[in-house]
């Protein structure tokens, strides 16, 4: 069933920061890249190695063809589903197949499963899902005297650990665990407890990191994240009743959704904490009458929710306070529940059970599955993305920014211009549009104008290394060396392994024929970013101006080895061999650069 409804998705495309996480980082590209991804944690966007591990794996097998990394996706999430159905089962509990398939088949997946970098999200459901069975042969809930297996035990830690380290959210671990036992159990004894502190101090762990990785370098600060005490509470309360909407009725899912006003002077507000408040005591005063099964059921809903609720600072929350692969584990709380009652109530009216429940599971997990292939079309390639999302919240000023960067890398400059300007009049105090406007003006050659908007930029966000890295890549072009000097040394300061702004401050000295600086700064570009050829290209310039013609030919070789259509490269190369009295070969380079770049050299 997974497969099959997930078949759109073979043929989808990577989309948004899938660059960031896989196909544009040198961590994963290279193939030195693994010690990088579990020694240097700034080298990822966040510091989930085993999942960057897989990623480089993946990249070293398939490259930048999608086909792979969404195949991996489906089969770890169908696998998940599998796992669902053998815990509920251990579990005891009723409608095991019929949770687990839901849980395969549920749209809201889609995001985690259709999405390349969510392969954080399937890859540690895995390891969680696999180390809650572990720990549950180590202690079974339905016989809390039985033989402890302690290989089980161990098992279960190292699974937890591969969880963490794929993705943090699964750090509820061990208080999850807590829950099951207290609700199969009478009363929960200090054995119940102990074997669980590894888990908690390593979640513990392993969460500051994430915390400290967030704010420090994905920069999740500012007024985005300025929320106080009661407005994070007023967000938790509302993110909760948004994901039991989703789950219950999953219609309009979409990639960002509107981020919510947050006015801790607004009554209405209060009232969905309250509300879950609410809920939580009925339950709990309900116990002897329904179990505590059902309280049970949504305080793992709850606790697996609470990385996301607003209590911590996270990058979406610049765009959005809620996001649909947030409760991919965490939705197994309230799937449980409201399918494990509804298949004990049909059982215990056996005359409903064939004729009314078996034909409602079955219509039940057809819409379900038509849901689901529906919603992996749009995750396609970037164009559909974002042009659903606009759809549904027209809004959202980064889908018009992403949309215009996806257009202007198509070479489609008067869309592009669109979207920017659709972006920059719904909120104009964003950075990111104005940078866009700014690449904009500057793929048209429009340089003032870019320069205005790059200058703006950096007003906007001082501190951001990417405007100080477009200013001076304008003051470049406009042959302004010391303002682009400034700019670049601006950008390394904030950002010291920004391996682009090396390169262009490497290209900066070089204009101004201080070789020696060039040499260094181009040398620290290449190194941080091996893919990087016009650190190369000027390398070999400046080898060749110290006569140093094998080492030049070398980089010209290699640089069209990485970037083989450079026109300027082989022209330099051409010439390179013509000094070297090597006639033949330069004309077959001049002869084969007349043929592709018309009119760019002439051959006497």
């Amino acid at each position: 069933m997974v497969i099959t409804a997930y078949l759109p998705a073979l043929k989808s495309g990577f989309i948004w920061d899938d660059d960031q996480h896989v196909t544009g980082n040198q961590a994963v590209m290279s193939a030195g890249g693994l010690r990088e991804i579990w020694l240097q944690p700034e080298s990822s966007p966040q510091y989930y190695p085993l999942a960057h591990t897989v990623f480089w794996l993946e990249y070293h097998c398939f490259g930048v063809r999608p086909l792979g990394y969404h195949l991996i996706n489906i089969l770890l999430h169908a696998l998940n589903a599998v796992l669902v159905f053998f815990l509920l089962k251990r579990l005891s509990l009723p409608g095991a197949w019929l949770v687990a398939a839901v849980f395969a088949l549920h749209p809201v997946h889609v995001e985690s499963v259709a999405w390349v970098s969510e392969l954080k999200n399937v890859l540690s459901g895995f390891f969680y899902l696999s180390a809650l069975l572990a720990y549950f042969r180590f202690d079974d809930p339905e016989n809390g005297g039985g033989q402890r297996r302690f290989s089980q035990y161990a098992l279960s830690l190292f699974l937890f650990f591969c969880a963490l380290l794929s993705k943090t959210v699964t750090a509820s671990l061990p208080v999850a665990i807590l829950l099951i036992l207290w609700w199969k159990r009478p009363k929960l004894a200090s054995k119940d407890v102990l074997p669980l502190l590894p888990m908690l101090l390593a979640g513990a762990g392993m969460g500051l990191v994430t915390i400290w990785m967030e704010k420090h370098h994905v920069q999740a600060v500012g007024d985005d994240w300025s929320l106080s005490f009661i407005g994070r509470l007023l967000v938790a309360g509302r993110a909760i009743w948004f994901y039991l909407a989703k789950l219950a009725w999953p219609c309009n899912l979409t990639f960002i959704y509107s981020k919510w006003n947050v006015d801790t002077a607004r009554p209405g507000l209060y009232l969905f904490p309250l509300a879950f408040f609410l809920l939580s005591a009925s339950l709990y005063y309900l116990q002897k009458r329904i179990g505590r099964g059902p309280l049970a059921g949504v305080a793992f809903f709850a606790v697996s929710l609470v990385p996301a609720l607003g209590f911590f600072d996270v990058y979406p929350f610049r765009y959005s306070y809620v996001a649909d692969h947030f409760q991919y584990l965490a939705s197994l709380g309230v799937l449980t529940i409201i399918i494990g009652a509804g298949v004990s109530w049909f059982r215990g009216h056996q005359s409903y059970h064939r004729t009314v429940g078996l034909p409602a599971a079955v219509l039940l997990l057809a819409a379900l599955w038509t849901l689901t292939f529906r919603q992996t079309r749009i995750y396609h390639n970037s164009e559909t993305l974002w042009q659903d999302t606009i759809a549904k919240n027209p809004s959202c000023w980064m889908a018009y920014n992403n949309l215009g960067i996806y257009y202007l890398q198509k070479g489609n400059q008067d869309q592009a211009e669109v979207c920017f300007q659709k972006a920059v009049l719904i909120d104009p105090g964003k950075v990111d549009q104005r940078s866009s406007l700014g690449l904009l003006h500057l793929s048209k050659g429009s340089l003032p104008e870019a320069l205005d908007d790059f200058k703006k930029a950096t007003i906007l966000a001082p501190d951001d290394s990417r405007t100080h890295y477009n200013l001076g890549q304008t003051y470049i072009q406009m042959d302004s060396l010391p303002q682009a000097e400034a700019e670049l040394k601006k950008a390394i300061s904030i950002n010291n392994n920004y391996a682009k702004a090396h390169c262009n401050l490497g290209i900066v000295y070089h204009k101004q024929k201080k070789y020696s600086l060039a040499e260094q700064e181009l040398k620290l570009a290449r190194a941080l970013n091996p893919s990087l050829y016009q650190a190369d290209y000027y390398l070999a310039l400046i080898f060749w101006g110290r006569c140093k013609r094998a080492e030049a030919e070398a980089g010209f070789l290699w640089v069209l080895k990485i970037q083989p259509d450079f026109p300027e490269a082989e022209y330099d190369l051409g010439r390179l061999y013509l000094e070297m009295g090597r006639p033949r070969e330069a004309e077959a380079i001049f002869r084969g650069l007349q043929q592709r770049h018309p009119g760019f050299i002439e051959i006497e």
